[in-house]
């Protein structure tokens, strides 16, 4: 028969083991047998067993142990790492000088001045606001730590690690567009701003025609009208008139030439009337009429 095959044959912290005819109950580690059924606990830090160093501190747990190493102490507590002794500054005066801001001082064992970014006042230790002395380069805004402080470029600047300085964005270099088409773009400190440019109105993101004709905006000579063109307009003289420099002058017809008369003191006009009118002339006059009339038919396609 197996006896160890029924439930809790040995009792908690023990192992059953089946021989022929019977059983045996052990102990388990760190338990020992009061009546060879029952096992308890073995108290290791009181019978000597417990392998902690001499400055640690012994704790007893069931079916074992643990050694620790006391306040003031630093280390596992065992006898390879031992406990070694904290100076006071490593002990206590740490968490102490550490809530004033203050240095700790182990040879007299007290916390002395103030530790940087920190002044006295009235016995206490107070953090200095160094912003106020404006620390941070141009373009760098400072923020105020507890003993320090730290610089933040501002929108519009890049941080530079050459320089270690905040250094200006030029947005009006950059391939993004910020500016209208028909507006000028200018690199500001930290920022930039749009103009349209002239003959157009807007705010510099948004820029349209102006019709300068329209409003009165535009300087036209006198006889000439205004016409409005992309971002800017033109004058054109009226008719009538020609453009000469910056005036619109008055065009001039070209006279009839003064009719001239021949050696007898007729004009090629009265021969042309004596001609028209069937007058009679001589011989040698009719031959000179037709002359002079042809040379009028070439005068007056002239003028």
């Amino acid at each position: 028969i197996d006896e160890c095959s029924e439930k809790n044959k040995c009792g908690a912290h023990s192992s059953c083991k089946n021989i022929e005819g019977s059983f045996t109950c052990t102990c388990d580690n760190g338990y020992t047998s009061q009546n060879g059924r029952n096992c308890l606990d073995i108290d290791e830090c009181t019978t000597g067993k417990a392998d902690c160093h001499r400055n640690a501190v012994c704790k007893n747990l069931p079916g074992s142990f643990t050694c620790f190493c006391p306040e003031g102490f630093t280390g596992k507590g065992d006898a390879i790492d031992g406990c070694t002794a904290l100076s006071w500054c490593e002990w206590k005066g740490h968490d102490k000088c550490n809530k004033e801001f203050r240095h700790c001082d182990n040879t007299v064992r007290r916390c002395t001045g103030c530790k940087p970014g920190y002044e006295e006042n009235n016995g206490v230790c107070q953090d200095v606001n160094e912003c106020k002395k404006n620390p941070c380069s141009k373009g760098a805004a400072c923020v105020n730590t507890a003993g320090s402080f730290k610089c933040h470029c501002q929108k519009g600047y890049l941080f530079n690690s050459k320089t270690q300085n905040c250094q200006d964005v030029d947005e009006c270099s950059s391939t993004k567009r910020h500016c209208h088409f028909d507006a000028v773009c200018e690199n500001t400190p930290g920022s930039y701003s749009c103009k349209c440019k002239k003959g157009f109105d807007g705010d510099g993101f948004s820029c349209a025609d102006t019709n300068e004709c329209y409003n009165g905006d535009y300087k036209c000579p006198q006889n000439s009208a205004c016409s409005n063109t992309l971002g800017s307009y033109k004058c054109t003289c009226k008719m009538g008139f020609h453009q000469s420099k910056d005036k619109c002058k008055k065009d001039v017809l070209p006279q009839p030439p003064t009719p001239k008369k021949d050696s007898k003191g007729i004009s090629l006009l009265d021969l042309n009337f004596l001609w028209s009118s069937g007058s009679t002339l001589r011989s040698g006059e009719v031959w000179k009429l037709l002359f002079l009339s042809s040379t009028l038919a070439i005068v007056k396609s002239f003028v």
